[in-house]
């Protein structure tokens, strides 16, 4: 999906423009839609320097699935 949206940028954006800059998280929700977050770039580039596509993703659904499905139970009392 990174590849797809890497692709889809470079089509739209002229090599080197500083006119135009976004980036943003896939989010898959528990429906099956997928939306994007919008994230800023500096943000992103810096979480990326650390975290790899999979650990990013795997982070990313824990919140969602926090925020979808939330547990009143402290962490201590969760597994």
């Amino acid at each position: 999906m990174m590849d797809l949206d890497h692709e889809l940028f470079s089509d739209t954006v002229e090599p080197g423009s500083d006119d135009y800059q976004t980036a943003g998280v896939v989010v898959n929700l528990a429906g099956g839609k997928t939306v994007y977050a919008d994230v800023p770039g500096d943000l992103l580039k810096r979480v990326m320097e650390i975290l790899s596509p999979q650990e990013l993703g795997d982070f990313v659904n824990a919140i969602v699935d926090a925020v979808e499905k939330p547990d009143d139970r402290s962490l201590c009392q969760r597994k």
